[in-house]
């Protein structure tokens, strides 16, 4: 196969390395999901060294869509992202810190800036996949639902489509701006041509 042959097929793929960051990501949400490590009932040590993995896989991921250019970043390598940072994120706010202080809000901080850079339907899928790493502990797990499991879903839910319903908007505004840049533009080629 020639060079030009190899570069060509490479772009239409993901970025190198989200497939096996992103199966990472996976395992570990699989663990946090049947109570396995995330949970009071895990162990602490274990719980640390799995945050340190999907962390740095999920790092390896966020490098990769860096560098790589907007068309290399396939909606599967985003919901993999989604997953990954999103398990990164639940496993460190259930760890209890030293001090006494809710840190679940930091999920909806994290899920409205992984849906605003991410196309819609990665967006919606960040948003089911918060959900699930919430849900899956407490359907599949033995840690209980707790007082605050509706408003956390509620919220989960609130600043995921808020972020969808701002990026939508802007994303609109973008479209008509871009329509009458092309139409003013044409309007100028049209004029100079008359002119010429």
């Amino acid at each position: 196969m020639s060079m030009s042959t190899t570069t060509l097929s490479r772009t239409r793929h993901e970025p190198l390395g989200a497939t096996l960051s992103g199966g990472i990501a996976l395992f570990v949400a699989a663990l946090h999901g049947f109570a396995v490590v995330g949970t009071a009932h895990s162990d602490r040590a274990a719980d640390v060294v799995f945050l340190a993995i999907v962390g740095f896989a999920t790092t390896v991921m966020v490098s990769t869509a860096w560098r790589a250019s907007a068309e290399r970043v396939t909606r599967l390598f985003e919901l993999q992202l989604s997953l990954g940072t999103l398990t990164t994120v639940m496993l460190a706010v259930r760890l209890e810190g030293p001090f006494p202080v809710d840190t679940f809000p930091l999920v909806y901080l994290v899920l409205a800036l992984l849906v605003t850079f991410q196309s819609r339907i990665a967006g919606v899928g960040a948003i089911l996949i918060a959900l699930m790493l919430y849900w899956g502990p407490i359907v599949l797990g033995p840690v209980p639902a707790g007082e605050l499991a509706a408003t956390h879903s509620l919220f989960i839910v609130l600043f995921g489509m808020l972020a969808v319903v701002v990026q939508g908007t802007e994303m609109l505004e973008r479209r008509r701006q871009y329509r009458l840049e092309v139409a003013e533009e044409r309007e100028n080629l049209l004029l100079q041509a008359r002119e010429y």
